[in-house]
């Protein structure tokens, strides 16, 4: 003879029933909760990319105003066009500064300068903005990579300008300290200037 179920069976299996109501709603609302957090990442991580992208393009529409100007500054120099070209070396070393602080360009732009003054005969320019582009270049890159060649370079021919051999020696042991460290071949116009340095030195 079958039992009917009692009274607090009954009441143990609403409760079961219950509990496993609540746990389904629970799931239920943990799902919704996670897909929500899914979906608020992923929309973060779209957006994330697409400030990236729209910098990295903007970056490289500023460089590209740069490089603009600096082939047009040298192409002025090229014909003869002095003040043309000292303004657009100058517009270059602006447009350079709407680039990225570590960005090479700024310096680049500085050393452009500097060469142009150097070519005038203006060594006192020339000596100050390779400073300044030397003193960039290390902060941006360290001590030893080959950019400061360049730098280390043009101090060493103004130093010789004005007569201070000392100083235009050191300059270019410390270019050739750098591309040796680097595993590059000495050029041989460093070389060449380096034994004329010696000489003078001597000679003084």
């Amino acid at each position: 003879m079958l039992k009917h179920p009692s009274h607090s069976s009954l009441s143990s299996l609403s409760s079961l029933s219950n509990l496993a109501n609540h746990s389904n709603l629970l799931l239920s609302i943990l799902t919704i909760f996670s897909l929500t957090a899914c979906n608020q990442s992923a929309q973060l991580t779209k957006s994330v990319a697409a400030e990236n992208a729209e910098i990295s393009n903007q970056a490289t529409v500023e460089q590209a105003v740069w490089l603009k100007l600096t082939n047009e500054a040298k192409a002025a120099q090229a014909a003869g066009d002095k003040t043309t070209a000292e303004a657009k070396f100058k517009e270059a070393i602006e447009a350079a500064k709407s680039l990225a602080a570590e960005s090479p360009d700024q310096a680049a732009a500085i050393a452009n300068l500097a060469d142009f003054y150097y070519v005038q005969g203006d060594g006192a320019q020339a000596n100050h903005l390779y400073t300044q582009s030397l003193s960039m270049r290390e902060k941006a890159v360290g001590l030893m990579p080959d950019d400061l060649v360049i730098d280390l370079v043009g101090l060493a021919h103004v130093y010789t300008d004005e007569q201070r051999y000392a100083k235009a020696k050191e300059s270019l042991e410390r270019a050739v300290d750098i591309l040796k460290k680097s595993g590059k071949s000495i050029p041989v116009d460093i070389e060449v200037d380096l034994k004329k340095l010696e000489m003078l030195i001597t000679a003084k």
